[in-house]
């Protein structure tokens, strides 16, 4: 009997296996033990979330050294430019999970935000990468000028934080949050909700992108395919009543992505795009 074509393994060193050696693999590596009915793989140990920090900095210290944005401006024009937020003034925004190039430069071409702050528990480690947007002294802010190049046009002080996203707290509140293709790269979905409502009061901003999953998908898929980058998937039902409880919604956008033969991607699913406005405690 031939094998569903959908069976894949992707190594922490970025090894993408297929078909019947990919079996042997998923034998011993898959992400099963983590599954939870109706909620897909919403928590996994540190053991495994070290595994999926050390293949992203391979994705970034060695394989693409000479990137110089992750889907950025991508995510830029599924937020339609943030045009949601154009000519809002902050005084204090975060990026979770910043990576190494930022979300919230292009951001911060639409609204005003008197103090940066950029999380990201590789952080350190990024500020050696050569197109790294940010430094010790802040977040790089880019034009584009003739022949297609970046000139720095100039730079917006930074407070920087090398930590993971449920082990940051701060006595400093946030009235805007990023947090951009990030929540699958983490270890506690409920920690990561909970940071961001602890850090933030009434009105604060979320900004906010994920991939969508369904749980029943999941229960068969996750014997058949694994990615060590990326070890939570989450249903969709989880995300949408989180958000629908605890914050207004300014932009709501979901992306339908389909499977790519070519690509290692999981299955067909759905993107969310949100931008939301925190919610008083009584609605």
């Amino acid at each position: 009997m031939s094998l569903p074509k959908k069976i894949i393994h992707i190594s922490e060193d970025r090894i993408v296996s297929h078909g019947k050696s990919a079996l042997v693999k998923l034998k011993e590596e898959n992400d099963t033990v983590f599954f939870r009915q109706g909620k897909g793989v919403y928590k996994v140990d540190k053991k495994r979330w070290k595994q999926a920090q050390s293949f992203e900095y391979k994705v970034w210290m060695r394989d693409y050294r000479r990137a110089r944005e992750d889907r950025n401006n991508y995510h830029t024009k599924a937020f339609n430019g943030y045009l949601a937020l154009r000519n809002r003034k902050f005084c204090r925004g975060i990026e979770m999970g910043c990576g190494p190039f930022t979300n919230m430069r292009n951001i911060s071409a639409e609204v005003e935000i008197k103090e940066i702050h950029l999380l990201d528990p590789l952080l350190d480690n990024y500020l050696c990468h050569p197109h790294c947007t940010y430094d010790e002294a802040g977040l790089k802010v880019e034009r584009p000028i003739l022949g297609g190049r970046l000139s720095i046009s100039r730079r917006m002080p930074a407070v920087l934080h090398n930590l993971a996203i449920e082990e940051f707290q701060d006595s400093r509140k946030f009235d805007l949050v990023v947090l951009i293709n990030v929540l699958e790269h983490c270890f506690d979905a409920d920690r990561v909700f909970d940071t961001i409502l602890r850090q933030t009061e009434p009105g604060a901003v979320l900004v906010f992108a994920d991939k969508y999953y369904k749980a029943d998908d999941l229960a068969d898929d996750l014997h058949y395919r694994y990615d060590a980058g990326h070890p939570l998937k989450i249903d969709q039902s989880i995300i949408d009543e989180w958000l629908d409880k605890n914050f207004m919604t300014l932009y709501k956008n979901v992306n339908y992505i389909p499977r790519s033969k070519e690509r290692a991607s999981w299955t067909h699913h759905e993107e969310l795009y949100f931008m939301g406005r925190r919610k008083n405690q009584d609605g």
